[in-house]
């Protein structure tokens, strides 16, 4: 059973055996807003997926950032701060941690 049909069928028994009324549900204004919000965002990928048109979007911006080759630059320089904080706070030395870093990343740029 589909999560749609479940969800219809629970509102369903819910209003007939009278825990919820119509009113209950049209007062849930903010409720509404995202349902149809979000039926005509999935219905807006659903077509554009359908259409080629994310896997074209895909292909240009892997291609940008292939000829800039700065991919694994970029997710080293990224996490480098991060990493670099973890082992501070772990009580890592600053040289040794820096210099860990350093040859990290070195090595996985060669490779």
């Amino acid at each position: 059973m589909s999560s749609v049909v479940a969800a219809m069928l629970g509102l369903s028994i819910l209003l007939l055996s009278g825990v919820l009324d119509w009113d209950d549900c049209l007062s849930e204004k903010l409720a509404w807003d995202i349902l149809v919000w979000f039926g005509v965002l999935v219905g807006m990928e659903s077509q554009l997926t359908t259409l080629g048109i994310v896997s074209w979007i895909s292909d240009g911006v892997a291609k940008s950032l292939k000829s800039l080759s700065l991919g694994q630059t970029i997710h080293v320089a990224a996490l480098y701060s991060a990493f670099h904080g973890m082992q501070l706070a772990s009580k890592v030395p600053r040289l040794l941690a820096a210099l860990a870093l350093v040859y990290n990343t070195n090595f996985f740029l060669v490779h």
